[in-house]
């Protein structure tokens, strides 16, 4: 059943997933009537959004709760969502539901089966953060009414979205952590044929003159960057016009009577009133100069007010209906910018005049825009420091550690298991007292800003979990032999002990030591260079050892199979002096079985029930007077 209450807290989880325990500023919902799946729990949209950082955010979202469900093949009757708790949410998001208790009773009626959140606000901190959601679901089945609490963490990003508009131009992005690069692009239009002209100063020293450029803040910081822009007026500053053919002269038979030389004029015409110059008197090659154009169009610059102007080109004659001025012909040009443009005239079928005319441009408007960027700083960069070292063997542990500040630490192991969302600065790693071989563990750390919300990356390190020395050691990885030897766990190396400090030259598997009646005990250090101390054992001296008298009769004593699921037959191959009192001991050296046996004579074979022991290492002793006996035991199921 628990499977069951899945599904239906999982939609609670989704629904509210940005919600913060406090709803306020979020009014009103509207509930989606569309929003229905059969006999399944629906939310609409199926997925919330990504959330912009420093930007406003809101999201109405409908949730269907059907009352019958069928999960697996088990009918279940819906009767109650609860909400009862939210925890870390992304800071600057609100909430609304549509039940301000936050509980939902699920009815047959279809009005009870939706419910709304509305969620807004402005998220304030970069960051994918696991939202935790904690549910109580009541549902009937078959087996009777059952209450179930659950909770789930869910993601949701909050990223740097698209900077914001001005009413001349916008920027691609303008908040950003650590640097940033701002796609300049400029919404403005002149109208035609009026030119623009930029003036870019980024805030930090550097300018430009492109109409949209593009710009690299490198170093964290609050930048303020400014177009000037400039809207002249093209004007026709200055005129030349050389007159061809004779279309200007009165000719008879082919010769010059009168008018041999012409008296130019020329109008134009711009879409303003009509501009006509002052005349020219007997020349064939005429300049207007910008002083005598303004002059005669009332001092002020004679204005291009579209792009096609026409000139006209004329002969000034008597002007009156017995002699009209000559006509030089007309022509256009299409003119967007500021330069030197060369025209010619057409009068009676051939050409009638060279023209140069000199567009220049005067001022119009001047529009100064500021926005703002802003860079922010990232945590400064680390190292994580493993105390005391990057080494585990057996259970020793590493502490790995960040500098501490206002930030919120996510720590990542193998790149799969996050550790929790921790908060705090430290992460400590247990080493593996069975590890059966070496192996290494990558880890990494997120430091996140709470109050910037910017990130970095810490580089990872790598923890060395050695294969430790057997547990078995520290139980029983020392014992008395005979009358004079101590022996130790086989498969090391050796350091003996005397009372705690180390003996001088003493690092065989044997010992004899040289004081009676003290404690002995050994490190024992592995291939890898993991360490263990063994057990302590009180040693006394003993001479004159017989057969009927050894110290240590482990050899006589036999333990199969070994390992073993929990039974396990004792042998015992010749007589011990007196009766046997048999031990289990496990790993910490407690006593976990316990059985008197009785005397031995010349062999013993018995059947042993330990099925009541777990799974693990134990060290079985027979004890009987003056002999003792040890064995390995493992159970393994």
């Amino acid at each position: 059943m628990n499977r069951i209450f899945y599904s239906v807290a999982i939609v609670a989880a989704l629904l509210l997933s940005v919600l913060k325990t406090n709803a306020q500023g979020c009014p009103g919902c509207n509930i989606d009537t569309t929003c229905f799946k059969f006999q399944d729990v629906s939310l609409c949209p199926p997925a919330l959004p990504t959330g912009c950082l420093d930007s406003t955010y809101s999201e109405d979202i409908t949730f269907y709760i059907p009352q019958n469900l069928v999960y697996q093949g088990t009918a279940v009757t819906l009767k109650r969502i609860e909400i009862v708790s939210i925890t870390n949410v992304p800071p600057g998001l609100n909430w609304t539901v549509n039940n301000a208790n936050k509980i939902y009773d699920v009815t047959s009626d279809p009005a009870t089966q939706r419910g709304c959140v509305k969620i807004c606000g402005t998220p304030t901190s970069l960051g994918t953060y696991a939202i935790t959601v904690t549910v109580l679901a009541t549902a009937g089945s078959p087996i009777g009414n059952q209450t179930i609490t659950q909770s789930f963490s869910i993601p949701l990003n909050i990223r740097v979205c698209s900077g914001g508009c001005n009413d001349y131009y916008c920027i691609g992005k303008d908040v950003e952590c650590d640097t940033l690069t701002a796609a300049f692009n400029t919404l403005y239009t002149a109208p035609t044929p009026k030119v623009l002209e930029y003036s870019w100063n980024y805030g930090d020293g550097v300018t430009s003159t492109s109409a949209s450029p593009t710009h690299f803040y490198g170093t964290p910081g609050t930048y303020v960057p400014e177009l000037t822009l400039n809207q002249y007026d093209l004007t026709l500053d200055s005129v030349k016009v050389v007159a061809l053919g004779s279309w200007y002269a009165q000719l008879i038979s082919g010769a010059c009577i009168t008018d041999c030389d012409p008296d130019l004029y020329f109008e134009f015409q711009s879409g303003g009133p009509l501009f006509t110059s002052p005349s020219k008197s007997d020349e064939k090659t005429s300049i207007w100069t910008k002083a005598q154009l303004d002059a005669k169009n009332g001092n002020k610059p004679v204005i291009l007010e579209n792009s096609t102007p026409i000139f006209h080109l004329w002969d000034a004659d008597a002007g009156n209906f017995t002699n009209p001025d000559d006509d030089g012909g007309t022509t256009t040009q299409i003119i967007t910018a500021p330069g030197t443009y060369l025209l010619s005239t057409t009068a009676g079928g051939a050409a009638s005049g060279s023209i140069t005319l000199y567009i220049g441009k005067t001022l119009d408007t001047t529009i100064v825009q500021k926005d703002t960027i802003i860079v922010k700083a990232l945590p400064p960069a680390t190292l994580i420091t493993a105390l005391p070292d990057s080494v585990v063997c057996g259970q020793d542990s590493v502490t790995l550690q960040l500098y501490t500040g206002p930030y919120r630490y996510v720590w990542t192991k193998n790149d799969t298991s996050i550790i929790p969302l921790e908060e705090k600065s430290t992460y400590g790693i247990s080493g593996n007292a069975y590890a059966r071989k070496d192996s290494v563990s990558t880890i990494k750390a997120l430091i996140i800003d709470t109050i910037t919300g910017c990130q970095i990356d810490v580089p990872t390190i790598h923890v060395l979990q050695k294969t430790p020395v057997a547990v078995i050691v520290a139980a029983a990885g020392v014992y008395q032999i005979n009358g004079t030897t101590l022996e130790a766990e086989a498969g090391y190396t050796y350091q003996w002990l005397f009372n705690g400090l180390p003996i001088s030259g003493a690092t065989s598997a044997t010992y004899e030591p040289l004081v009676d009646s003290s404690n002995y005990s050994v490190v024992c250090t592995n291939a890898g260079g993991c360490s263990d101390t063994s057990n302590e054992v009180f040693f006394i001296k003993r001479t004159n050892v017989g057969i009927a008298n050894v110290f240590d009769a482990s050899g006589m004593v036999k333990l199969y199979p070994n390992p073993s699921n929990g039974t396990v037959t004792l042998s015992i191959s010749k007589s011990f002096n007196g009766s046997i009192q048999l031990s289990v001991v496990n790993v910490l050296g407690e006593n976990v079985y316990s059985e008197a046996l009785g005397t031995v004579n010349g062999s013993m074979l018995k059947q042993l029930d330990l099925n009541q022991l777990s799974n693990g290492n134990y060290i079985l002793r027979l004890s009987s007077g003056q002999m003792t006996a040890q064995k390995r035991l493992t159970i393994t199921r």
